[in-house]
């Protein structure tokens, strides 16, 4: 999916959209941080509290991709068909993530 996102926004020249510098920082340190989550609660074998900092970065994955999903509606000048893929895939992902996201906080 990232390779997805990451052409599409290449493709559509995403440097030129009128995003503040400071959110063009937060977003991608924010993601990185979910994916270290991420790869902390798959790895987690024995630590229970690693395993619930999955639902967490579940939770901040859901707010990235809908602002992804916002911020292409309403900047991107032109719609590339990677695109068009990547926020079908993301829309896959927040429904997936919804679904799983009470078992993931409760067990």
């Amino acid at each position: 999916m990232g390779a997805c996102w990451g052409t599409s926004l290449i493709a559509t020249k995403v440097w030129t959209w009128p995003i503040p510098p400071a959110l063009g920082v937060a977003y991608p340190a924010v993601l990185l941080a979910t994916v270290a989550l991420l790869v902390g609660a798959a790895t987690s074998r024995h630590s229970y509290r690693r395993t619930r900092l999955g639902g967490l970065a579940a939770l901040v994955l859901i707010v990235l991709d809908a602002a992804m999903i916002g911020a292409v509606g309403m900047l991107a000048p032109t719609v590339v068909w990677l695109m068009a893929v990547a926020v079908a895939a993301s829309v896959v992902r927040i429904g997936l993530a919804i679904r799983a996201l009470p078992h993931a906080l409760t067990s």
